[in-house]
Parts: structure tokens; sequence; C-alpha cells
């Protein structure tokens, strides 16, 4: 059973409770389904008035806070087309509505479309109760440092970018079987996420040799099999989709027929 309910109103207050040895805490940011909390006897620290739910956009960087719903942002004018359909494609209107992006994280894991895009994206995530923002690579593959003890206050990335996608999957709806996410900033560096598989995407390139790219994603993948899929077909479709994503940010240097 649930021990008790508190909603602190200030960044502090909520550290204080989330440090105390004589609790144990639950984090309410709306969207973690993960958890059965009512059979952890557990006290529920419900961040609503931290005022986490604003997306704020300066000249170079976009901060969205970690109680920001998965459908906000897909509203949001910093949502161009390409982020928007991931959005859309990652889960349906109703969980859209009440998953925030902090709840969205903590459930993810390698076959989500939305996180391998924001692993391409570079983001930084803020943690309240720390002074130092930690990548989303890090996290990823260090979830287990970020206990329940601290909460995800913003994430942010840099606002001028271009961004391509392209998966296969069993059906159009459904999860990623292999997903490559190319990202491109305006000094014409790239990154390369992949999903599909696993517990979490994976950075399969990042640089300036787009014509090592695809290749890269391709070597990313060779250790790649389950029950879903053969390492052989993921390393295979890895390349090809990485390839189809490079076409699309820069269409004039690519032979449509070789993809």
């Amino acid at each position: 059973m649930t021990e008790k309910y508190i909603r602190p109103k200030t960044k502090e207050e909520a550290c204080a409770l989330l440090i105390d040895p004589k609790i144990d805490p639950f984090i309410l940011m709306g969207g973690a389904f993960e958890v059965n909390f009512q059979e952890k006897g557990c006290t529920l620290i419900d961040l609503q008035a931290l005022k986490l739910d604003h997306i704020k956009v300066t000249e170079d960087l976009v901060n969205v806070g970690g109680m920001v719903t998965l459908q906000a942002i897909a509203d949001h004018d910093i949502a161009e087309s390409g982020m928007r359909t991931i959005i859309q494609l990652e889960t349906g209107r109703n969980v859209r509505n009440s998953m925030t992006i902090a709840g969205h994280l903590l459930a993810s894991d390698g076959r989500s479309l939305l996180t391998t895009a924001l692993l391409a994206l570079d983001v930084s995530l803020f943690w309240g109760c720390d002074d130092k923002p930690m990548q989303l690579s890090d996290y990823l593959t260090q979830a287990y440092i970020t206990t329940q003890r601290n909460y995800l206050e913003k994430i942010s990335w840099r606002s001028s970018y271009k961004i391509a996608f392209d998966y296969v999957a069993r059906t159009p709806l459904d999860r990623p079987i292999v997903c490559a996410v190319i990202t491109e900033w305006p000094d014409k560096r790239i990154r390369i996420a992949l999903g599909g598989y696993g517990k979490f995407p994976i950075l399969a390139y990042e640089g300036y040799e787009k014509e090592r790219a695809a290749l890269s994603a391709k070597h990313a993948y060779q250790n790649a099999g389950d029950e879903w899929a053969s390492a052989d077909y993921r390393q295979e479709m890895a390349q090809v989709l990485s390839t189809r994503c490079l076409m699309q940010l820069d269409p004039a240097n690519f032979d449509k027929e070789e993809v």
C-alpha cells in the first residue's frame, strides 16, 4: 500500500524528499506505467507544482520540460514534420496525451523509434537534483546510475537541424525490427542512431564522412540477432535504411536505383 502522498512546492523541497533515507519515493511525473507503486509501500512524490510542463526555445536550443507530454511536443512548432511523424508512430494519441517525455524515457527500450531519434539528436538530460547535464547516450548505457532519487527536469537539443528516418516492421504501425534515424546540423556533422534491437538504441556513426556512415551502421549491428530477426538481416537493413536517410537529407548525391 502507498504510505504517503506529497506534492513539493519547490525544487529544493523535492530534492530534500528524494534524498531522505527514511522514505522510499516514487516520482509522479506522468506516464511512467512500468511500476506498480501500490505494491511497493512507497511515498508518492508529485512534481506537478514544479512547472516542468513547458517548452522553451532559444536562439540555439530547444528545452523541453520533463512533464511535457508527447502530444504537446508533436503539436509544437519545434516538431518539424519528421519528428512529428516519429512521435505519432511511437504510440497512439490517447497514450501521447498522458505520456510525458520523462515517463517515455524511463519506460523505453531499444525498439523505440522516438528514443532512437532523440539519440540521433544528441539530446542532453538535466536532472533536478544534479548540477551536471548527462548525454542521452550515457543515460541509456548507464541507466542504473539514475535512481528513483532524482527526476528529469528537462531535455534539450540544438534547434537547427535536419532529420530523416526509415524503418522496417511486421506492419506499418508495429514497433521497428530495424530503424535508422540520421540528424544533420548546419556544420554538416551527422549522427546515425539505430533502433529495433536490445535494451536501448545505439549510436552507429558520428562525423562528417557520409560515404562511411551507412557502412558504419552495418557494422554496428553485427551481433544484433534475436527472436525477431537475425544479425545478418539487421546488418543489411541498417545499411539500406541509413542510405535511404542520407538520400532524404541530400538526394542530389545519391542514385535512387542503389536503394
